[in-house]
């Protein structure tokens, strides 16, 4: 599923950078802030979990 959902993202950003449409563009620059706003809330959420996870082994119950 996740191959079928990646090769279809793919597909609509070659169209979309390919595209010369004003309203392509527009959308390849929000999908680019979505992309990066998604992976910067990922990072962040990977760093609380590893210090919770030190927390617990420092502070065990």
């Amino acid at each position: 599923m996740m191959v079928i959902a990646g090769s279809a993202a793919i597909c609509g950003l070659v169209w979309i950078g390919d595209s010369h449409d004003r309203l392509a563009q527009r959308l390849m620059f929000d999908l680019g802030l979505a992309v990066t706003g998604l992976i910067s809330a990922g990072a962040q959420v990977i760093i609380l979990i590893g210090a919770w996870l030190m927390w617990r082994s420092w502070h065990p119950r």
